[in-house]
């Protein structure tokens, strides 16, 4: 009977084991470090922002700051994320949107002490879409230090024309639209 116990107690441990390494290389591969959330994380509420005539972007506050998208175009290579600060809290017509999940963090970013720029990742699946890149409002129209790895909305893009006009611009009035 007590060999009985051992090898059930063994044969309970070599199950256990490979499962629990298992879900702890899933952790590490869906969200790495610097996407997990701290324990006192932040949700960011998500508003529409109009920044042209019919084209609205989604934006949200931090720190007494708006910040706009501004692109989804960063260089391949290394991020050096200062912290995880929070996710974003999508409303219902957002996150109903096919490809918008609710693992989007905001992260800040080591290159970028003033925080003029926060990225939106997501926690990485094979879906995944892009990186986005969102701007601190103050800093329209003027010229500021910007991390290597995001680029500027392309002109040249018709889907960025509109981000490339607003931010080239002086600042001027926008308006706040809750979508809830």
């Amino acid at each position: 009977m007590k060999k009985f116990r051992i090898i059930t107690a063994a044969l309970a441990l070599l199950l256990v084991l490979p499962m629990t390494a298992c879900d702890a290389f899933l952790d590490r591969l869906y969200e790495p470090g610097y996407a997990r959330l701290p324990e006192n994380y932040l949700v960011f509420e998500v508003y529409d922002m109009e920044i042209a005539p019919d084209r609205d972007v989604m934006a949200f506050d931090y720190n007494g700051r708006s910040y706009v998208q501004y692109s989804d175009n960063t260089r391949s290579g290394s991020m050096k994320v200062r912290e995880c600060l929070g996710c974003l809290s999508l409303s219902e017509e957002w996150s109903s949107v096919p490809g918008v999940q609710e693992d989007m963090r905001v992260l800040s970013l080591s290159d970028n002490e003033s925080d003029d720029y926060l990225l939106v990742k997501f926690v990485p699946t094979l879906m995944a879409p892009p990186t986005e890149v969102f701007r601190a409002l103050d800093t329209r129209g003027k010229q500021i230090e910007t991390p290597k790895i995001i680029l500027p909305p392309d002109p040249e893009d018709e889907t960025e024309t509109a981000l490339y006009d607003f931010w080239n611009s002086q600042s001027g009035e926008v308006s706040k639209e809750s979508i809830e």
